[in-house]
């Protein structure tokens, strides 16, 4: 690592503690480094973009796995075609329900299956339409 990393790398961690202030981390610097103002300055410009960078990744993936989490437990807690017709099919089976219970159950199913017959729509057609009338027309653009 060279001098330059080692004096970011030591500025990050120190952000990464929380000491966020200047003169603070400036003044534990004079102890471990003994760097100018001017050159600690550069420095903690430097570490300062660096930590904020890392930062900005590091929400990023937190938010993305927080997403990810999310969507996975909405996507848990969405019932399948399948696990609805099975819980609809307990419902129909169990004696014990009550004949409206089972019947609504069984109306569901059938709704769900498509075993409904086609509802036959009215196709009688109320507009008028005018018939077209053509008129030919000879070579010497009279009517024939």
């Amino acid at each position: 690592m060279t001098k330059q990393e080692t004096y970011i790398s030591f500025i990050k961690d120190e952000l990464r503690k929380g000491n966020v202030s200047f003169t603070s981390v400036f003044e534990l610097n004079l102890t471990k480094f003994n760097l100018s103002r001017p050159t600690f300055s550069k420095y903690w410009k430097l570490a300062n973009e660096a930590y904020k960078q890392e930062f900005s990744e590091v929400e990023t993936a937190k938010v993305n796995e927080r997403t990810e989490i999310e969507l996975n437990t909405l996507r848990s807690d969405i019932l399948s075609k399948d696990q609805a017709l099975t819980i609809l099919s307990i419902i129909v089976n169990n004696e014990e329900q009550k004949p409206n219970d089972r019947i609504s159950a069984v109306n569901q199913m059938s709704k769900m299956q498509g075993w409904e017959a086609p509802k036959q729509t009215d196709n009688n057609n109320t507009h008028k339409v005018e018939p077209l009338l053509f008129q030919v027309i000879g070579k010497d653009g009279q009517p024939t």
